[in-house]
């Protein structure tokens, strides 16, 4: 958690995660890191992306 705190005031910008919806553990992992998500997309037979946005508040 300490190092997503350092990486927003360093870049000064919002941090995204883009996961494979299939991929639970990583999903699990950045719900837990405080990441929520904003948005799933698809492309005909391209796996659908999950976005996440971790919110630094």
């Amino acid at each position: 958690m300490a190092i997503l705190s350092y990486a927003a005031l360093a870049v000064s910008e919002r941090i995204y995660a883009r996961i494979d919806e299939q991929n639970l553990t990583s999903i699990k992992l950045a719900e837990d890191l405080g990441f929520q998500l904003i948005a799933r997309t698809h492309s005909g037979s391209v796996p659908r992306q999950c976005l996440y946005e971790w919110n630094c508040s």
